[in-house]
Protein backbone atom coordinates (compact mmCIF):
# COMPACT_ATOMS: atom_id res chain seq x y z
CA UNK A 1 0.00 0.00 0.00
CA UNK A 2 1.07 3.63 -0.34
CA UNK A 3 2.89 5.25 2.54
CA UNK A 4 2.55 8.54 4.37
CA UNK A 5 5.74 10.48 5.08
CA UNK A 6 5.37 13.32 7.58
CA UNK A 7 8.39 15.60 7.77
CA UNK A 8 9.12 17.15 11.15
CA UNK A 9 11.86 19.22 12.81
CA UNK A 10 11.61 17.52 16.20
CA UNK A 11 11.58 13.86 17.31
CA UNK A 12 8.18 12.27 17.98
CA UNK A 13 8.87 12.27 21.72
CA UNK A 14 8.44 16.04 21.77
CA UNK A 15 5.14 17.23 23.32
CA UNK A 16 2.35 17.61 20.81
CA UNK A 17 -1.18 19.01 21.13
CA UNK A 18 -3.91 16.48 21.99
CA UNK A 19 -5.65 14.91 19.00
CA UNK A 20 -9.25 13.89 18.62
CA UNK A 21 -10.04 10.24 19.15
CA UNK A 22 -9.66 8.26 15.94
CA UNK A 23 -12.83 6.82 14.40
CA UNK A 24 -10.83 4.06 12.71
CA UNK A 25 -11.38 0.67 14.40
CA UNK A 26 -8.44 -0.44 16.51
CA UNK A 27 -7.85 -3.57 14.43
CA UNK A 28 -7.29 -1.44 11.32
CA UNK A 29 -4.85 1.02 12.85
CA UNK A 30 -1.18 0.76 12.03
CA UNK A 31 1.80 2.13 13.87
CA UNK A 32 4.43 4.43 12.43
CA UNK A 33 8.17 4.12 11.97
CA UNK A 34 10.32 7.11 12.92
CA UNK A 35 13.38 7.76 10.77
CA UNK A 36 16.17 9.88 12.19
CA UNK A 37 18.97 11.89 10.57
CA UNK A 38 20.71 9.91 7.83
CA UNK A 39 17.88 7.40 7.39
CA UNK A 40 15.78 9.30 4.86
CA UNK A 41 16.18 11.73 1.95
CA UNK A 42 13.99 14.53 3.30
CA UNK A 43 15.62 17.83 4.39
CA UNK A 44 14.39 17.60 7.99
CA UNK A 45 15.87 15.73 10.97
CA UNK A 46 12.93 13.38 11.45
CA UNK A 47 10.32 11.66 9.30
CA UNK A 48 7.36 9.54 10.39
CA UNK A 49 6.51 6.71 8.00
CA UNK A 50 3.41 4.52 8.01
CA UNK A 51 1.28 2.54 5.54
CA UNK A 52 -1.90 4.27 4.43
CA UNK A 53 -5.10 3.62 2.53
CA UNK A 54 -5.97 6.24 -0.05
CA UNK A 55 -9.34 6.91 -1.71
CA UNK A 56 -9.25 8.30 -5.24
CA UNK A 57 -12.37 10.44 -5.85
CA UNK A 58 -12.38 9.80 -9.61
CA UNK A 59 -12.62 6.06 -8.95
CA UNK A 60 -14.56 6.00 -5.68
CA UNK A 61 -17.37 8.36 -6.70
CA UNK A 62 -18.06 6.50 -9.93
CA UNK A 63 -18.14 3.21 -8.02
CA UNK A 64 -20.49 4.75 -5.45
CA UNK A 65 -22.93 5.86 -8.16
CA UNK A 66 -22.82 2.40 -9.74
CA UNK A 67 -23.60 0.77 -6.38
CA UNK A 68 -26.59 3.06 -5.81
CA UNK A 69 -28.03 2.17 -9.22
CA UNK A 70 -27.17 -1.52 -8.81
CA UNK A 71 -29.16 -1.74 -5.58
CA UNK A 72 -32.23 -0.07 -7.08
CA UNK A 73 -31.60 3.55 -6.17
CA UNK A 74 -32.53 6.50 -8.36
CA UNK A 75 -30.46 9.63 -8.94
CA UNK A 76 -32.55 12.69 -9.76
CA UNK A 77 -31.06 16.14 -10.31
CA UNK A 78 -33.38 18.73 -8.84
CA UNK A 79 -33.19 22.28 -7.55
CA UNK A 80 -34.69 23.45 -4.24
CA UNK A 81 -35.10 27.19 -3.84
CA UNK A 82 -36.93 27.20 -0.49
CA UNK A 83 -37.68 24.86 2.40
CA UNK A 84 -41.25 24.61 1.14
CA UNK A 85 -39.96 22.88 -2.01
CA UNK A 86 -38.85 19.95 0.15
CA UNK A 87 -42.48 19.18 0.99
CA UNK A 88 -43.02 17.99 -2.57
CA UNK A 89 -40.78 14.98 -1.93
CA UNK A 90 -42.49 11.66 -1.26
CA UNK A 91 -39.66 10.19 0.83
CA UNK A 92 -40.28 9.86 4.57
CA UNK A 93 -36.64 10.63 5.46
CA UNK A 94 -34.68 13.54 3.99
CA UNK A 95 -30.95 13.96 4.65
CA UNK A 96 -29.58 17.45 4.16
CA UNK A 97 -26.35 17.20 2.14
CA UNK A 98 -26.56 20.60 0.47
CA UNK A 99 -23.24 21.78 1.88
CA UNK A 100 -22.82 25.54 1.61
CA UNK A 101 -26.30 25.69 0.07
CA UNK A 102 -27.72 25.24 3.57
CA UNK A 103 -26.84 28.85 4.30
CA UNK A 104 -29.44 30.01 1.78
CA UNK A 105 -31.90 27.12 1.79
CA UNK A 106 -32.27 26.94 5.58
CA UNK A 107 -31.10 30.45 6.47
CA UNK A 108 -28.26 28.89 8.46
CA UNK A 109 -26.17 31.87 9.53
CA UNK A 110 -23.89 29.73 11.70
CA UNK A 111 -22.57 27.76 8.73
CA UNK A 112 -18.97 28.81 8.13
CA UNK A 113 -17.05 27.87 4.97
CA UNK A 114 -13.52 26.51 5.18
CA UNK A 115 -12.07 26.94 1.71
CA UNK A 116 -9.49 24.43 0.55
CA UNK A 117 -7.67 24.65 -2.74
CA UNK A 118 -5.87 21.94 -4.73
CA UNK A 119 -3.31 22.17 -7.52
CA UNK A 120 -3.12 19.13 -9.81
CA UNK A 121 0.06 18.14 -11.65
CA UNK A 122 0.60 15.54 -14.36
CA UNK A 123 0.32 11.99 -13.01
CA UNK A 124 3.53 10.11 -12.15
CA UNK A 125 2.88 6.38 -11.58
CA UNK A 126 6.28 5.97 -9.90
CA UNK A 127 5.23 8.24 -7.03
CA UNK A 128 3.56 5.87 -4.57
CA UNK A 129 3.77 7.87 -1.35
CA UNK A 130 2.15 10.90 0.30
CA UNK A 131 3.96 13.72 2.05
CA UNK A 132 2.64 15.99 4.78
CA UNK A 133 4.53 19.08 5.87
CA UNK A 134 7.13 21.44 4.49
CA UNK A 135 10.08 23.53 5.59
CA UNK A 136 9.99 26.27 8.19
CA UNK A 137 11.38 29.00 6.00
CA UNK A 138 8.29 29.09 3.79
CA UNK A 139 5.80 28.30 6.51
CA UNK A 140 4.95 25.16 4.57
CA UNK A 141 4.04 22.85 7.43
CA UNK A 142 0.42 22.68 6.27
CA UNK A 143 1.15 21.55 2.72
CA UNK A 144 0.63 18.01 1.47
CA UNK A 145 1.21 15.95 -1.68
CA UNK A 146 -0.96 12.99 -2.65
CA UNK A 147 -0.54 10.98 -5.86
CA UNK A 148 -3.57 9.75 -7.79
CA UNK A 149 -3.95 7.82 -11.01
CA UNK A 150 -5.19 10.99 -12.75
CA UNK A 151 -2.64 13.44 -11.30
CA UNK A 152 -0.51 14.50 -8.36
CA UNK A 153 -2.52 16.66 -5.98
CA UNK A 154 -0.88 19.47 -4.00
CA UNK A 155 -2.82 21.09 -1.21
CA UNK A 156 -2.61 22.83 2.10
CA UNK A 157 -5.01 25.78 2.23
CA UNK A 158 -7.69 26.23 4.85
CA UNK A 159 -9.28 29.67 4.55
CA UNK A 160 -11.93 30.08 7.22
CA UNK A 161 -14.87 32.28 6.36
CA UNK A 162 -14.00 32.60 2.65
CA UNK A 163 -17.07 32.09 0.42
CA UNK A 164 -15.43 32.77 -2.93
CA UNK A 165 -15.24 29.84 -5.35
CA UNK A 166 -12.54 31.54 -7.40
CA UNK A 167 -9.00 30.10 -7.20
CA UNK A 168 -6.64 32.02 -4.94
CA UNK A 169 -3.54 32.62 -7.04
CA UNK A 170 -1.40 33.56 -4.04
CA UNK A 171 -2.40 30.36 -2.25
CA UNK A 172 -1.58 28.34 -5.38
CA UNK A 173 1.84 29.97 -5.57
CA UNK A 174 2.62 29.26 -1.92
CA UNK A 175 1.55 25.62 -2.22
CA UNK A 176 3.60 25.00 -5.36
CA UNK A 177 6.67 26.87 -4.10
CA UNK A 178 6.49 25.09 -0.75
CA UNK A 179 6.65 21.71 -2.48
CA UNK A 180 9.39 22.86 -4.84
CA UNK A 181 11.45 23.92 -1.83
CA UNK A 182 10.85 20.61 -0.03
CA UNK A 183 11.82 18.37 -2.93
CA UNK A 184 14.56 20.64 -4.25
CA UNK A 185 16.28 20.42 -0.85
CA UNK A 186 16.58 16.67 -1.42
CA UNK A 187 18.58 17.10 -4.62
CA UNK A 188 21.77 18.30 -2.94
CA UNK A 189 21.95 15.57 -0.32
CA UNK A 190 24.89 13.14 -0.60
CA UNK A 191 24.07 9.49 -1.41
CA UNK A 192 24.83 8.45 2.17
CA UNK A 193 21.79 10.32 3.38
CA UNK A 194 19.39 8.38 1.19
CA UNK A 195 17.10 5.91 2.86
CA UNK A 196 19.29 3.38 4.67
CA UNK A 197 16.62 1.12 6.05
CA UNK A 198 12.88 1.56 6.18
CA UNK A 199 9.96 -0.78 6.41
CA UNK A 200 6.32 -0.92 7.39
CA UNK A 201 5.23 -1.52 10.98
CA UNK A 202 5.55 -5.05 12.33
CA UNK A 203 1.84 -5.77 11.95
CA UNK A 204 -0.23 -4.78 8.92
CA UNK A 205 -3.90 -5.84 8.82
CA UNK A 206 -4.76 -8.08 5.85
CA UNK A 207 -6.80 -6.60 3.02
CA UNK A 208 -9.77 -8.75 4.06
CA UNK A 209 -9.88 -6.90 7.36
CA UNK A 210 -11.09 -3.76 5.62
CA UNK A 211 -14.29 -5.36 4.38
CA UNK A 212 -17.39 -6.67 6.09
CA UNK A 213 -17.36 -3.98 8.78
CA UNK A 214 -20.49 -2.25 10.01
CA UNK A 215 -20.60 1.33 8.84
Amino acid sequence: PPANASVRPTPPSAPSPPRRQSLLPQELRTGSVTLGPGEHPFPTPYVSYRPAIRIEPSIYLDALVEDVLLFGGDIVIRKFDTQRDLMSLEESVIVNCTGLGSSTLFNDRELTPLKGQLTVLVAQPEVDYNTFGGLRRTGGFGIHMQPRSDGIVLGGTSERGVWSLEPNEEARRQIVEGHIELFDAMRGLPPTTRIASVGPPDHIPPVEAFFGLNS
